[in-house]
């Protein structure tokens, strides 16, 4: 049977095997500075993982996916700046104006 501690994120953050394993990792986020976050759950010795970055705030790749990848024009792309809208017009069947 196998047996170990129950500890909290905050205990479990505290201890130097966590630590040296890299279980959290502190991010930099241009919303919440300082962010610690879930590291790599999985360490390989020849194919090491990293957090490059941090999550993509809201609509930060709309423009990219949108034009970029599904080949709208500019035009056709709402941006969302009244509201939380993210499907282009010709999704929705609108006109672009």
């Amino acid at each position: 049977m196998t047996a170990a501690p129950v500890l909290t994120y905050t205990e479990q953050y505290a201890k130097p095997y966590f630590k040296a394993r890299r279980t959290y990792e502190q991010v930099g986020h241009p919303c919440l500075p300082g962010e610690v976050i879930c590291g790599i759950p999985w360490k390989l010795s020849r194919t090491l993982g990293a957090i490059r970055r941090p999550a993509p705030l809201v609509r930060e790749h709309n423009a990219y996916v949108f034009s970029g990848l599904m080949g709208l024009p500019e035009a056709d792309i709402c941006d969302g700046s009244s509201t939380l809208e993210v499907v282009p017009r010709s999704i929705k069947g609108e006109e672009a104006t």
